[in-house]
Order: structure tokens, then sequence, then C-alpha cells
């Protein structure tokens, strides 16, 4: 079962947008800690297989990670 957004694939590239994509407006400096942004991502993993002497699938998994990104630079096109 996929979750929100689109699920990436190799013709969308490496600039493909979706719901699962965020875009900081601010650097860290304006973070609640002042130093970064928290986030976790997940992924959701299923796995079916074929081969010479059968097919099958394996249970599902879910594996997260927390990090925290540091924004250094936010750049901005100003027109008109």
């Amino acid at each position: 079962m996929l979750g929100p957004g689109l699920a990436w694939t190799p013709a969308a590239g490496d600039d493909a947008v979706s719901a699962c994509s965020h875009e900081f407006l601010h650097t860290s400096l304006l973070a609640a800690n002042s130093q970064s942004y928290p986030a976790t991502m997940s992924i959701e993993w299923e796995v079916a297989w074929t081969g010479s002497t059968g097919s099958g699938s394996l249970p599902g998994i879910t594996t997260r990670r927390s990090l925290s990104f540091v924004v250094g630079e936010i750049q901005a096109v100003v027109s008109g």
C-alpha cells in the first residue's frame, strides 16, 4: 500500500515534486533550536520474487530514520 504522495520513478528525475517533498523557506537559524530542522523518514518495503524454482514474497517491513537538516542558505529570484 502506497502512502501519500507519488511514488518516485526514474522518469520523474531527481527534481520530482510530490506530497512527500518539503521546501525549506528559512535557514536553520530560524529553526526552533536555531541550528537544524528535525525530520523523520520512513520507507515501506514489499518484496516479490520469481526464480527458476518458483516464486513468492517476503513479509513487508518498514524502515525509519530520524535526521536533522541544516539549511545554510535560501536563494530567491525577484522579478518585475
